[in-house]
């Protein structure tokens, strides 16, 4: 009862600072020259009439008019593009920290929605005509409507539907996502009748506001085709108290210098996603960024020579000479593509067609720095699947539940092929009808050696995560990877002189378990247990690779000081045991002499 008080005063005290909101967003209006802007500078106090019997009393002359105080219209509005205000500043408001309201910060119940029977629940949800035939079934006839799932405006399914961009739950490469079209249609406030009321919303993100600003006229085109722009600056630092010589955090990756700063993203996006409204419909995205991170992921053919080549880096997809230097800012664009719904193909939900360039299914993480749960990646990320795909894929919407992609593509962090044959891959994503269960299944096969159509790769990963709790508060989600290589370890010659090569093979499993405490603060741990058995994935970063098992312990919790902003602390525990490849008894720890490491980090990520 203290904290519900507590946050319900803090909103109160929030409110009242803010003032008015004006085109849906809070308006700053502080005080000018003692008077409010909302306050008329003209405004005067009635005069007192003088006492009857006495003469009127002589008028002083009037004081000079201050200066006019411009009102919240004119601070807030924008007639032309980029044009300045007579008071020197844009007419504009641009939320660039986006505060918490009390609505934000409310926990809500989850709301079991209505289903069927049996198996048949699992790959068919009851339509929302048969929910709201049950629903007035069990309320008619006491006389006020009770019963009626929308009969107050409440929102219909409870927790609004609002989409979530975890890759698990939903597709991660944008290829099947719903419009978010900035008018309300997502909201999922009823209006009595079971239907979705469509409430008109300003500009979603700082940098759609600021194209509101600057040419209202241009933002109207955008939001009616659906258009949306935002991006996030996403950077961090990490500790090693073993402070090793050659400022290696082996296995944490992304943070993988040691006691030094990184700029890990300055990312942009422009999207208009898909429609799922039994209508054709085209979408589109293009992402670009530069940072820290680019020369992990950019693939071979894209600016994979922008930052330069290290032989000892182990990143590149043909050979030494093609290894990039990781420790430099580099530029990439992961996504660029082309869309389509087609409704009524092969099924009443129909068909999406993808064209381009995305990041990989694979896997739990994804690249993205506001779409993970800690600054640190896993094992998986990084040595066991591939991070990004050009080429084309096709998503069935086989029924309420379960959707089946499949596609063909150039192969793994390629633009340009290092070989002549392509690589297949494709995924299975099911969703229970209440979205708190989730099953995701992917795959990747194809020849990925430089110059080598014959040895075949093939990766596949599978993750169900599960939610409970009376809010949703706690998610767990556990799977793990399985991956083979044909003749990639190299294994000495044979009596000619001809190299010869052996069969790899690497796997693992992990498990994620966090507990939302409020929308500001999510508790979290990760464990995971990795194993390269030919050393073909961890010769990278100076390492001579390693067939081992490698273990690692994560303990973090994310922080947001507003919607937007976010801090991310961690602790990791990272072991391993198995010897180097090479014989040389190099361990992957503190500049290879340890098999232990322990790192401290934290980083922050502000979207706009």
């Amino acid at each position: 009862m203290l904290f519900t008080a507590a946050v319900s005063a803090v909103c109160l005290n929030v409110a009242a600072a803010q003032g008015p909101e004006v085109g849906g967003l809070p308006a700053l209006t502080p005080p000018v020259s003692g008077l409010s802007v909302l306050q008329d500078a003209d405004d005067k106090k009635p005069e007192a009439l003088p006492a009857p019997g006495k003469a009127e009393p002589a008028k002083e002359a009037a004081p000079a008019a201050a200066p006019a105080v411009p009102t919240v219209a004119e601070l807030t509005t924008c007639d032309e593009c980029g044009k300045p205000s007579k008071f020197g500043k844009f007419k504009c408001h641009v939320e660039w920290l986006k505060l918490w309201t009390c609505e934000d910060l409310e926990m809500k119940p989850f709301e079991p929605k209505p289903s069927y029977c049996g198996c048949k629940k699992l790959f068919h949800c009851p339509k929302e005509e048969e929910e709201k035939k049950e629903e007035e079934g069990n309320g008619n006839g006491n006389g006020n409507g009770e019963g009626k799932k929308n009969g107050n405006g409440e929102k219909k399914n409870g927790n609004g539907d609002k989409k979530e961009e975890a890759k698990n739950g939903e597709k991660k490469n944008g290829n099947g996502e719903e419009k978010k079209n900035g008018n309300g249609n997502g909201n999922g406030n009823g209006n009595g009748n079971g239907e979705e009321a469509k409430e008109e919303e300003g500009p979603k993100t700082p940098l759609m506001q600021l194209i509101n600003c600057w040419c209202p006229k241009h933002y109207d085109r955008m939001n009616k085709r659906g258009d949306s722009v935002y991006g996030w600056i996403w950077g961090g630092f990490t500790a090693n108290p073993d402070n090793p010589s050659d400022r290696i955090n082996f296995g944490v990756n992304h943070n993988w210098r040691s006691n030094e700063p990184r700029l890990d993203q300055v990312y942009f996006v422009f999207e208009n996603p898909l429609e799922h409204d039994g209508t054709a419909n085209v979408g589109y995205r293009v992402d670009f960024y530069g940072g820290h991170v680019a020369p992990f992921m950019v693939s071979n053919g894209l600016f994979s020579n922008f930052t330069g080549f290290n032989p000892t880096s182990g990143y590149g997809v043909e050979g030494p000479p093609s290894f990039r230097e990781l420790n430099k800012i580099g530029i990439d664009l992961p996504q660029f593509w082309i869309n389509a719904h087609i409704p009524n193909v092969l099924t009443d939900k129909g068909i999406d067609v993808l064209i381009g360039k995305f990041w990989t299914m694979l896997g739990h993480e994804v690249y993205p720095g506001p779409l993970t749960e800690f600054y640190s990646r896993s094992y998986e990320i990084m040595y066991a699947t591939p991070f990004a795909h050009t080429g084309a894929l096709a998503t069935i919407h086989v029924t309420d539940t379960l959707d089946a992609t499949a596609g063909i593509v150039i192969g793994s962090d390629v633009f340009e092929d290092n070989n002549q044959r392509p690589s297949y891959t494709g995924n299975f994503v099911w969703n229970s009808c209440d979205k708190r269960y989730n099953w995701t299944t992917a795959w990747i096969t194809g020849p990925e050696q430089f110059n080598n159509n014959d040895n075949f790769r093939t990766v596949v990963t599978s993750y169900f995560t599960a939610k409970f709790g009376e809010c949703n508060q706690w998610t767990f989600i556990i799977g793990g990877n399985a991956a083979w290589e044909a003749n990639v370890v190299a294994a000495g010659t044979d009596a000619a002189g001809n190299p010869l090569f052996n069969d790899a093979e690497w796997y693992g499993t992990s498990t994620y378990l966090f507990y939302t405490v409020s929308p500001k603060l999510i508790l979290g741990t990760r464990a995971e247990w990795f194993r390269d058995d030919d050393g073909a994935r961890t010769a990278v970063t100076r390492r001579p690779g390693f067939a081992a098992n490698f273990y690692e312990m994560t303990f973090g919790f994310t922080y947001k000081f507003y919607q937007n902003l976010r801090v991310r602390p961690e602790v990791r525990f990272d072991w391993s045991n198995g010897p180097a490849i090479d014989g040389s008894g190099a361990r992957p720890y503190d500049n290879l002499t340890d098999s232990f490491q322990q790192t401290y980090a934290i980083d922050m990520i502000w979207e706009f």
